[in-house]
C-alpha cells in the first residue's frame, strides 16, 4: 500500500484552494461521498482505496512538487559495458596531442577540436553524428584540490 502524500494544514488548505475540484473527483473515481474523501484528506479517516486515489490526484496536479511531493532517490545505473570504447581508446593514444583543446569524437574519428568548447560544440553538431565531447587537460595542468 502506498502513503498517502504528507501536507501541512497550510499546504492541503492551497491544494483545495487551487484544485476545488480535487476531492470531488477523487469521489467520483472511488464511488464514495465527498465528505469521506474530505475526512481522509485531513487525516481524520482512513481508506486505502481513497489514499491511493488522493495521491495520485495530488501528484497529477499543478504545483504538487512543490506542495509537499515525496522525492524518491535517482538510483544510478552502471555504466553500459562497450560504451564509447572507441572514443575513450582515442583519446587515451592521441589525448597527448590535443592538450588543452576540446575535442568531438565519433568512434575513433576527430569530428572537431578547438581551444574553446562553442564552435566544437557547433560543428558537432552540424557533423550530424552523436559525438563524445570532451576536454582534454594539458600535460602541464596542476590538478585542482579546491578550496
Amino acid at each position: 500500500m502506498t502513503r498517502p502524500v504528507k501536507l501541512s494544514e497550510s499546504q492541503r488548505l492551497l491544494v483545495l484552494h487551487r484544485h476545488r475540484g480535487l476531492l470531488q473527483r477523487v469521489a467520483q473515481r472511488c464511488e464514495v461521498h465527498p465528505s469521506l474523501v474530505s475526512k481522509v484528506f485531513h487525516g481524520k479517516a482512513r481508506s486505502a482505496r481513497v489514499e491511493r486515489e488522493l495521491e495520485r490526484a495530488l501528484v497529477r496536479a499543478r504545483g504538487a512538487d512543490r506542495i509537499g511531493k515525496r522525492h524518491t532517490k535517482k538510483t544510478v545505473s552502471a555504466p553500459v559495458q562497450g560504451y564509447r570504447v572507441r572514443e575513450f581508446q582515442w583519446l587515451r593514444e592521441h589525448g597527448k596531442e590535443y592538450g588543452g583543446h576540446w575535442v568531438a569524437l565519433d568512434g575513433d574519428r576527430l569530428v572537431a577540436s578547438g581551444t574553446t568548447a562553442k564552435p566544437v560544440f557547433l560543428a558537432a553538431r552540424q557533423s550530424g553524428v552523436d559525438p563524445l565531447i570532451h576536454y582534454v587537460e594539458p600535460l602541464d595542468a596542476l590538478p585542482f584540490g579546491g578550496w
